[in-house]
């Protein structure tokens, strides 16, 4: 993407770590700047941020349990604040919604959770959950199949954490598959000591991923099929599976 010279002022300043939202807010204003400018400016900013990729190595009891390393040194860690503040200072959503390939990026971002949040804050300001990547396929069908096929065949325990709660950011904004079912199956539980009404839970909750955690069993010698259970770190309270 060819950009004009405001919008290449605009990404300078928004590519400085940390971002200096003042100097940002100044270059928007300064320049006049339009929705379209300011949306080609973050579009590249994503594009490039996405590009950074962590190159340390870990063994491999890392790779299959410990949570996703969060690097704070990438400009990646600044993207859900930062959707946010050009999100009040006139970013185009329709526009951002028909850069596929940039939502794409996004998705499949390894440094912590940055996806989830980012996508959190992209529904918030009306994203549509079924947008599509340039190729037509809805970006829930793509981490949805990932999701299903990760329960058997998970090579990499962090980059399925990514995925795992960037997956319940859609469901929580009430991303279904295509035949319409529920994406997961509610467990109620009781509690005997009623610190917590777990009858009160909605699948809406999840789009506080921080707040949920999963294992998958995986015992088909056994006979089980491969599942996901999710539960709320602050109860250890099972409340669904997939």
């Amino acid at each position: 993407m060819n950009l004009n010279s405001k919008s290449q002022a605009l990404y300078d300043a928004m590519w400085k770590m940390p971002p200096d939202y003042d100097e940002i807010k100044a270059e928007i204003d300064k320049n006049k700047m339009s929705p379209e400018e300011i949306t080609n400016a973050a579009i590249m900013f994503i594009d490039k941020a996405c590009e950074e990729e962590d190159s340390r190595e870990c063994t491999l009891s890392e790779c299959f349990w410990n949570d996703c390393a969060f690097t704070e040194s990438f400009h990646s860690a600044y993207l859900p604040e930062l959707m946010s503040f050009l999100f009040e200072n006139g970013l185009d959503l329709n526009l951002l919604g028909k850069s596929g390939s940039t939502l794409y990026s996004i998705l499949y971002l390894e440094n912590g959770y940055v996806a989830a949040d980012t996508f959190r804050v992209l529904f918030e300001n009306g994203l549509d959950i079924y947008t599509a990547d340039d190729d037509g396929e809805t970006l829930f069908e793509s981490i949805d199949f990932d999701i299903i096929f990760g329960m058997i065949e998970q090579h990499n325990r962090k980059r399925y954490d990514v995925w795992f709660h960037t997956w319940l950011v859609f469901v929580g904004y009430g991303a279904e598959p295509e035949n319409g079912t529920s994406p997961v199956d509610i467990v109620y539980q009781e509690d005997e000591n009623e610190e917590f009404n777990l009858k009160d839970f909605e699948i809406s909750d999840f789009r506080d991923h921080h707040n949920f955690d999963f294992v998958i069993s995986n015992v088909i010698n056994k006979g089980e099929s491969p599942s996901v259970i999710i539960f709320d770190k602050r109860t250890r309270y099972e409340v669904a599976r997939l």
